[in-house]
């Protein structure tokens, strides 16, 4: 079945490589908004000098970097899951850094970042999530039972599991710690996450895991430093791995991305578009069909996110205006049910950030 899995990905991230070239997107909870201000040491001309420094800073460390936000979504998907699409959704964040270049076209940054989701209504009516499910006073927890001769198929037992909360208010709490490489165009992030739920909505969950990329605009314009192109163009490849999981076993979600960053100036300002897409699977459960089989596939998604400098003065840091609209397809029967039997879905976001 893992073979078939990654067959399936093969064939489809060729397909989309043919309708849409592109770079990868950030990890959660970084400081960039669409390649703007993130790693901006290497997009310098001088790798020692940050844009705006008066002074080249010298030696390995180069400081530290702090960065907040707030994202207002009309809908929270969770890797395909199905979190909330109605009322009023807040998720703040911030972000901790070091960064450290012991040599020229080479940087590491281990970070902090902590993401919060706020719900203003409950979901008493979604049907149950791959974290557990949502609704008004209970979860739904999934038991596998091992099976016995001579099938030795295994079944499933699900129970509703009462809860202290709805899903309203603070929803979700996320703590990632890691360490992001860039070595000239290459781009490696490794983390351990942890996910809280302060409603009592579902159980905490940890994993590890991370993402790789490759600008491959290097193969025409291998002069210009990796962020200071006005256009790149990275396949990515992430993988997480459950160490712990509370609602049920642990399993593995993996993604293929593929997406296009162009650079450029609006109203004076500094600007960037991406159009990233994106398919997702498993080769072990994460994604599941309706009688709890495991499915190869979970989701396909296209996207495209802006992000505009705005005028601010020094001392209050860099600020960013950011935006998308993405379109979702369930690939599986399983994550279409949980998602209210919707089998597409479009969704948006509007958010600021500023990072020292």
């Amino acid at each position: 079945m893992f073979y078939r899995f990654i067959a399936h990905l093969m064939a489809f991230t060729i397909a989309l490589t043919a309708v849409a070239q592109t770079a990868a997107a950030c990890p959660k909870c970084r400081v960039a908004t669409a390649d703007l201000d993130e790693q901006s040491i290497l997009a310098s001309p001088d790798a020692a000098t940050q844009p705006g420094d008066a002074t080249a800073r010298t030696g390995a460390f180069r400081g530290f970097s702090f960065a907040i936000g707030v994202d207002v979504p009309t809908a929270y998907y969770y890797r395909g899951y199905l979190q909330q699409d109605r009322g009023l959704i807040l998720q703040p964040f911030m972000t901790a850094s070091m960064n450290f270049q012991p040599r020229d076209g080479l940087s590491i940054q281990p970070y902090v970042g902590w993401t919060n989701t706020f719900f203003g209504n409950d979901n008493a009516d979604l049907s149950a999530a791959h974290s557990g499910g949502i609704g008004r006073g209970v979860r739904s927890r999934v038991t596998e039972v091992p099976g016995v001769p001579p099938s030795n198929e295994p079944t499933f037992v699900i129970d509703l599991v009462p809860t202290g909360g709805d899903g309203r208010g603070w929803y979700e709490s996320d703590i990632m710690v890691g360490t992001s490489i860039y070595f000239k165009d290459l781009f490696i992030d490794v983390n351990y996450h942890v996910h809280l739920f302060p409603d009592d909505v579902h159980d905490t969950m940890q994993e590890i895991g991370g993402k790789i990329s490759y600008d491959l605009a290097r193969l025409w314009d291998r002069d210009t430093p990796a962020l200071n192109r006005t256009f790149s163009l990275r396949p990515a490849f992430t993988i997480y791995t459950e160490l712990s999981d509370d609602n049920g076993g642990e399993e593995t979600f993996m993604e293929l991305a593929l997406e296009p960053a162009w650079r450029f100036e609006a109203f004076g300002r500094r600007a960037a578009i991406t159009t990233p897409i994106a398919v997702s699977g498993s080769p072990d459960g994460y994604y599941v069909d309706t009688s709890f089989n495991d499915e190869d596939l979970g989701y396909f998604s296209a996207s495209v996110k802006g992000s505009i400098s705005l005028p601010a003065p020094d001392n209050l840091g860099k600020w960013f205006l950011n935006g998308s609209v993405t379109y979702i397809r369930m690939l599986n029967e399983g994550l279409e049910q949980s998602n209210r039997g919707d089998r597409d879905d479009f969704y948006a976001s509007i958010g600021i950030g500023v990072s020292f």
